[in-house]
């Protein structure tokens, strides 16, 4: 084997940076994301599910890295150690309004749903009344 076709391993610093690097753009996109769903903007906040998809996706052979991680190493992962809690809860915040919101928009459409059934037996109840009526005058 040439020695310019060997994989080289990244480092663990290199990996800890590249690791933070993402979890900051996570960050970013969580920032965007919170925007959008407190302005109720659903679509716009759905087209950064995918972006968010990818991101975790480049961070799982990093994860792997972290979990080999020597006790030596390990202080190099503490900034990315507390990222990740922080967007565990993050995306857990989001979970959770968008689920409110799912669950309340849910209940106004049965609410909706009920008004205009009892507004459509009210009318079909007083029409025939009122002709009714008008015949017999």
């Amino acid at each position: 084997m040439r020695p310019d076709t060997v994989d080289v391993l990244p480092s663990a610093a290199a990996c800890a940076a590249a690791a933070e690097a993402l979890h900051r753009e996570i960050a970013a996109v969580y920032d965007a994301l919170d925007a959008h769903l407190a302005a109720a903007a659903w679509e716009d906040g759905a087209a950064l599910v995918p972006r968010l998809g990818a991101l975790e996706a480049a961070l799982r052979p990093l994860a792997e890295a972290r979990r080999l991680a020597t006790r030596d190493e390990s202080a190099l992962w503490a900034v990315v150690d507390a990222l990740a809690v922080e967007m565990g809860t993050r995306r857990e915040a989001a979970l959770r309004l968008t689920s409110a919101a799912r669950a309340a928009t849910a209940a106004r459409l049965a609410d909706l749903h009920a008004s205009r059934s009892r507004a459509a037996r009210y009318r079909g109840a007083s029409s025939d009344a009122a002709l009714f009526a008008s015949h017999r005058a």
